[in-house]
């Protein structure tokens, strides 16, 4: 399914990075659940709007980590340390919104996701990415982590892992890579 991506602005005007951060993280969120549907599509059940939500924070965990990757080769340290940042808040915010959408207020949403996103941060840390692309360790773990979510039979666990390690990983860095760089230079 083709989702529609803003890849530049429609002026010439100077972004600051929250401006940007704030329109790269709504393509992550978008890329997510649309690669979510498509594996849906594609035969892998999901049994509950909870199950889809934690997946949804996997795709978010994993375009994170592939974003810092990739910025590291598009913008200066700080710059690249404040855009993650910023990135990151626009991305925890979403997911708890929906989590308190979704289950109700309560629970510190926000400070759940953050440590996710750190231990995940923490996991990938010593993982190949090269060359703009994702390397097979960590599209393995991504694999692994979604496998951990989805897997409902004993047939279907090594495909998870090679469905996401063919499809799902390198589609969705491919269209967080395009908006980037799209989002950079205009």
């Amino acid at each position: 399914m083709a989702i529609r991506m803003k890849t530049h602005w429609h002026n010439d005007k100077e972004r600051s990075l929250e401006e940007l951060s704030s329109a790269l993280g709504l393509m992550i969120w978008k890329v997510s659940a649309n690669r979510l549907l498509e594996m849906e599509n594609t035969g892998f059940m999901t049994h509950s709007n909870m199950q889809r939500l934690a997946i949804i924070g996997e795709f978010l965990a994993f375009l994170l980590q592939a974003t810092d990757r990739l910025a590291f080769q598009r913008l200066e340290d700080d710059q690249r340390n404040a855009f993650i940042n910023a990135l990151a808040k626009h991305l925890v915010r979403a997911f708890s919104e929906n989590q308190t959408d979704l289950l109700g207020k309560g629970n510190d949403y926000e400070g759940f996701f953050t440590d996710f996103l750190n231990q995940r941060a923490e996991e990938y840390a010593e993982l190949g990415f090269a060359n703009d692309e994702a390397q097979l360790d960590f599209l393995r773990h991504f694999g692994t982590q979604l496998e951990k979510l989805l897997s409902n039979s004993a047939e279907n666990k090594h495909w998870i892992v090679q469905h996401v390690i063919e499809l799902d990983g390198p589609q969705a860095i491919k269209s967080i890579r395009q908006t980037l760089d799209g989002l950079l230079t205009s």
